[in-house]
């Protein structure tokens, strides 16, 4: 990675100059000779086969016009030249790069030592001949051919016209003609070999740029594929405890179906920390942070070569084992909880009495016919995870085992619960600050969506979106969520904005505009106070539709924000067709711990944005280095639990502190 970036600005620097030299700097100049030894090689050898077959065409017009001593000049000109060629070809590929050209300049060396002892040493019947006079005006193309074609450095090519020079002059005094048919080969010799270095120069010079040209494309297409590596990576990962996130689990779920389908044994484990909302609340968020990267650390550890976990949400994790034998399966899953009791992390909130934390687990390890799919199969573990936690938690319940003596079995998670929880008013808002970087001035907050169960507890948006999204509740969800929010925007100062979130799928209902408007109109907040953020959830079809429920809201002043951009569905394609006001970075960006990469990942997205003329929101600001950086960079916006934490009440009605801190 270091010598692509000092070589990406040995090339943009070479670029900015004017080239006056054929050398590139060292570093550059070894990158050229390697990239074109083939090339240059076979290109090489094919214009001295190109030239020795001319070379040795003047035999022919020898034949012609004087054969009776055509055996005496193929002695000199085939004799000689064609081995001496031949050698010249095979040694080619062999030599360092540095003595190749001189090696490929040989044969022209030779060729015009003949030409010469044909010329000057031609029987004395040959005086008069006009095959003599062809042989002289031919000879200063041999140094042309050489300068123009084989591409040579100019040093070489210089060295080898001086001495062509010399040798023809000295054949000028010395072939039995007229003084001024002498002097007019001499002219002509050095006009040639003049015009032929010209173009040689010009040619090499262009040639190199072009070089650099190519190489500045072939690492700015290596440095997007990297960090569309690192993007793509980044989005299957979870920053905080760097396990596979839950979209990083769907691929391995549909692996692991397709293989349970095909007759491999595994088992699926779904584990919930218990009471972790009682120690967020005891000993603070980043204790919390600490406590789930500790618990996934110790899963990791515990799991066998071959199985997978990852992050599934909040506090819980999914375990896929693979090929287990029967009765394995639960001791693997007691090892697991077993690691993290081990861990002997504190725990004093806990109102069951333990003082240290544990987990419980749901196990799915056999599929029977009724199971028709891998959403099925969670539904499962989630419905053995609720029966391990009503059986006192700290333990793991098989979904099959009937012998289980619990008293309480929740169902899986459906659209019936989220119908209910609507009409029990189960959903909150909490608001998350909005900073302005360069000053630290308070913009607005994002309003999020909680669910708070009476029987379940808190249940991410990460769980109970997607199935609003897939039982077509999102609408109605969604106009819920938003009129509760622009009622209580309505009464902030006329400079805080309101941002949320917008389902890609609510885009493509076309009463979204008027539904938009009514609950402004009936709320009295502004639409140029609105914005409206896309999220990742579902992919979008930016068709005719989609097109006029922008132009609709834009009208009244709506404004829009391509959310968890760089990661997911949020991608270039939107940019391109949608209109937008504001991107947000997705908070994974901001935590990838090297920190090189990091800002580079940073500013190719910032970059990418202000070609769109776009306003740029990172978030996930979690400790006062990440600030620095953003600060740094010039980044407009920004939100993270170090500027503040998501709160029911919002920052500026809490404190009554000014919108602008230092």
């Amino acid at each position: 990675m270091s010598n692509n970036m000092e070589l990406g600005r040995l090339v943009d620097q070479t670029l900015a100059t004017p080239q006056k030299g054929q050398r590139f700097p060292p570093l550059l100049e070894d990158r050229y000779q390697y990239d074109i030894h083939l090339q240059h090689c076979r290109h090489l050898v094919l214009f001295l086969i190109i030239g020795l077959l001319s070379y040795e065409s003047f035999l022919f017009w020898w034949w012609l016009l004087l054969g009776e001593s055509l055996s005496w000049a193929a002695r000199y000109m085939a004799g000689i030249c064609i081995p001496v060629t031949l050698l010249s070809i095979l040694l080619m590929p062999r030599l360092p790069p540095r003595w190749r050209e001189y090696l490929a300049m040989l044969p022209f060396y030779v060729a015009l030592l003949m030409v010469y002892h044909v010329v000057v040493n031609s029987p004395p019947a040959l005086a008069a001949n006009p095959t003599l006079y062809i042989c002289i005006f031919t000879w200063p193309l041999i140094p042309a051919y050489s300068n123009i074609c084989l591409r040579c450095p100019l040093r070489p090519v210089l060295w080898f016209n001086f001495f062509c020079l010399l040798i023809i002059v000295a054949g000028a005094l010395q072939v039995p003609a007229p003084q001024s048919l002498s002097v007019l080969m001499v002219v002509n010799a050095v006009v040639l070999a003049f015009f032929s270095i010209l173009a040689s120069h010009w040619l090499d010079i262009e040639g190199r740029r072009s070089y650099l040209y190519r190489i500045r494309d072939e690492l700015h297409l290596a440095k997007l594929s990297s960090a569309n590596r690192d993007l793509q990576r980044l989005s299957e990962t979870d920053s905080l405890t760097e396990l596979a996130n839950r979209r990083g689990l769907s691929t391995l779920l549909e692996l692991f179906w397709r293989q349970r389908q095909e007759g491999r044994s595994g088992a699926l484990l779904l584990l919930d920390v218990d009471f972790f909302k009682p120690y967020n609340d005891h000993y603070g968020h980043q204790a919390g942070d600490s406590c789930l990267r500790r618990v996934g650390d110790a899963l990791r550890q515990a799991l066998r070569p071959g199985d997978c976990i990852g992050r599934y949400g909040g506090e819980e994790f999914l375990v896929l084992l693979d090929q287990v034998r029967p009765n394995e399966s639960q001791r693997i899953a007691e090892r697991l909880l077993q690691s993290v009791r081990d861990l002997r992390i504190p725990h004093a909130s806990r109102p069951d009495g333990l003082r240290s934390l544990t987990v419980s687990g749901g196990l799915v390890d056999r599929l029977t016919p009724t199971v028709q799919s891998f959403d099925e199969l969670l539904s499962l573990a989630d419905q053995a995870l609720y029966r391990a936690k009503a059986a006192g938690r700290n333990g793991c319940c098989d979904a099959k085992a009937q012998e289980a003596s619990v008293t309480v079995q929740l169902p899986p998670l459906g659209p019936e619960d989220l119908r209910l929880g609507l009409a029990l008013n189960q959903f909150s808002l909490v608001f998350q600050p909005l900073y302005r970087v360069s000053d630290k001035r308070l913009l607005g907050y994002e309003a999020l969506l909680r669910w708070h169960h009476p029987q379940r507890g808190s249940i991410p948006p990460a769980r109970f979106i997607p199935l609003a999204e897939r039982h077509g509740l999102i609408d109605g969800l969604g106009d819920r969520a938003l009129r509760e929010a622009c009622s209580l925007a309505s009464h902030w100062p006329a400079e805080l904005r309101l941002s949320i979130n917008l389902s890609p799928l609510q885009l493509h209902n076309p009463e979204l505009p008027e539904r938009i408007a009514a609950i402004l109109a009936s709320t009295g907040l502004a639409g140029e106070r609105l914005i409206l953020e896309l999220t990742e959830g579902e992919r979008l079809d930016p068709d005719q539709q989609v097109h006029d429920a922008i132009t609709a809201l834009q009208r009244l002043g709506v404004r829009l924000a391509l959310d968890d951009f760089g990661m997911g569905n949020a991608n270039l394609g939107y940019l391109l067709v949608l209109n937008f006001q504001w991107v947000k970075i997705d908070r994974r960006i901001l935590a990838i711990k090297q920190s090189q990469k990091r800002q580079e990942v940073l500013q190719a997205l910032q970059h990418l944005a202000r070609t769109f003329e776009l306003r740029v929101l990172c978030e996930g600001v979690e400790h006062p280095e990440q600030w620095a950086l953003l600060q740094t960079m010039g980044m407009d916006e920004a939100q993270g639990y170090w500027l503040g934490q998501p709160q029911p009440v919002p920052l500026h009605l809490q404190t009554g502190v000014a919108l602008q801190s230092g």
